[in-house]
């Protein structure tokens, strides 16, 4: 393949390659999602807020772990109309 018909077809490549990125949201993988954090969140953040050995910037950071997966499944929920 020469170089120049190798430059024309990297854009297309590119772009097929970003096409699953605009499909959305499964709803399954959505609710699978939202059972794990259910059943994981408040068990994590029960442990974290009663740990004695991490500080407070230390759990501060957990929790804003937890609570931006939540907002990501929540986002994902609109997306794909589940709640």
């Amino acid at each position: 393949m020469t170089r120049s018909r190798t430059v024309r077809l990297l854009p297309l490549l590119l772009l097929l390659l970003l096409l699953p990125a605009c499909v959305g949201a499964d709803p399954m993988r959505t609710a699978a999602d939202r059972a794990t954090y259910d059943w994981f969140a408040p068990m994590h953040r029960a442990y974290v807020t009663a740990d004695p050995k991490l500080d407070e910037a230390a759990k501060a950071t957990h929790l804003r772990g937890l609570d931006a997966w939540g907002a990501r499944i929540a986002a994902d929920e609109a997306a794909a109309g589940v709640r």
